[in-house]
């Protein structure tokens, strides 16, 4: 690869991205690739490295970085890492005196490296991708898709929630509940247990024809505003409940 595709030193490595197992760049040098001319080569692929990725330092002979998906073993992946610190290091190739850049693992704790796994909760925040959607009324075009959430919040997440016809009742950590139990100050502090809210989900539609999941804490009745609103039906639903009707009359 030629220094024109490369971009230029950015002044704050920070800014660039994080080096990943899966680049071509990256896996040449962790499975010793490359066969530079000289060591003088050897410097200029170091440098062009530094250019393109996040990096700790960068000498002449060595580039220390992250990268993600690095030498994992079973128990670091159990802890959440999701890779490690390497150090590239220029390395003689004898005996026809080609380099090339060899990878040696850096142990770090944790907290050092820039990317950890999200601990796998048992109960949804109300962070999660999906609630914080539902929270901010994400407006959807296909009832479909409203459905798929409520689908992939079940399959996440089976042991603490009830799935129904366009609805899902399901527990959830509320920080707001935390602060009532605990008071403002202990709620934000780590080790302080978040109550459990069972919170209401169901789908809803609006009169232009867009759907959105409504939600509402079990006891507390939340009507939904600006405009009007109608709970989403199925059909098919519809139907058999008009079919029981007669039978009932």
């Amino acid at each position: 690869m030629s220094d024109s595709l490369i971009p230029p030193i950015d002044a704050d490595s920070q800014k660039l991205r994080l080096a990943f197992v899966g680049h071509e760049l990256v896996d040449a040098a962790l499975s010793a690739r490359y066969r530079l001319p000289n060591k003088a080569e050897g410097s200029t692929k170091l440098k062009q490295l530094a250019r393109y990725f996040s990096h700790e330092s960068l000498t002449d002979d060595t580039l220390t970085l992250w990268v993600r998906g690095f030498a994992l073993t079973p128990e670091q992946e159990k802890a959440r890492f999701m890779g490690n610190f390497a150090v590239l290091r220029l390395q003689p190739i004898n005996p026809d005196d080609r380099w090339t850049i060899a990878a040696e693992k850096l142990e770090r704790p944790l907290a050092a490296h820039p990317q950890k796994a999200r601990l796998k909760l048992h109960h949804p925040n109300w962070a999660h991708p999906i609630m914080a959607s539902i929270r901010k009324k994400k407006l959807y075009d296909d009832i479909n898709d409203a459905r798929a959430a409520l689908d992939k919040l079940h399959h996440e997440f089976p042991t603490v929630s009830i799935p129904g016809p366009d609805k899902l009742a399901i527990l959830v950590y509320s920080k707001s509940a935390a602060k009532e139990e605990n008071g403002l100050e202990t709620a934000e502090k780590p080790g302080v247990k978040q109550p459990i809210v069972r919170i209401q989900l169901r789908l809803m539609s609006q009169d232009d024809g867009q759907h959105y999941i409504d939600w509402s804490e079990r006891g507390k009745n939340r009507r939904p505003t600006g405009g009007s609103r109608v709970a989403a039906q199925d059909p098919k639903a519809v139907a058999a409940a008009a079919a029981m009707m007669q039978v009932t009359r």
